[in-house]
């Protein structure tokens, strides 16, 4: 009697996981009108590779994110699974760091690791876009400057 009742149990729970895969892989995301965004990130006319650039909604402080390649081009996700970006006013923001990321010095310490992408574009950005909800796709290039760049 425990035998089958263990194989009961082991039926259900593999059913149970492959229905909520079924269920994950069948989402709805045509109610939030998403719109595919891609573009080039360059910093003081060369590729910027290996960059987290983030779309964030003014209104709901949402994001969608993406990285940028070898040659700076980026393609925005709106989660793990499904690309794109809902519409609306969105800020701009371009890191090297991975969000949150510090960095332990020789004596142990905690400190600040150096972002390559100048504050203006990340922690005080003034980016902004407007994604247009009657549009499929979008691109945005992004042409960034170095304040050594900006001095000259």
């Amino acid at each position: 009697m425990k035998y089958e009742l263990s194989l009961l149990f082991a039926a259900v729970l593999i059913a149970l996981q492959m229905t909520g895969c079924q269920t994950h892989a069948r989402r709805d995301f045509s109610h939030l009108n998403l719109v595919e965004v891609s573009g080039t990130i360059t910093l003081d006319g060369s590729p910027l590779p290996d960059v987290q650039v983030f779309f964030v909604d003014k209104k709901t402080n949402t994001h969608s994110y993406g990285q940028t390649n070898e040659r700076g081009e980026y393609s925005l996700l709106f989660d793990s699974t499904k690309s794109g970006v809902t519409p609306g006013e969105k800020l701009v923001r371009i890191t090297s760091l991975p969000q949150g990321e510090e960095a332990v010095s020789g004596e142990g310490r905690v400190v600040q690791a150096k972002d390559k992408v100048p504050a203006m574009y990340n922690k005080e950005t003034t980016l902004a876009v407007s994604i247009d909800a009657g549009k499929n796709r979008q691109t945005f290039d992004f042409e960034l400057k170095s304040a050594k760049e900006m001095s000259k």
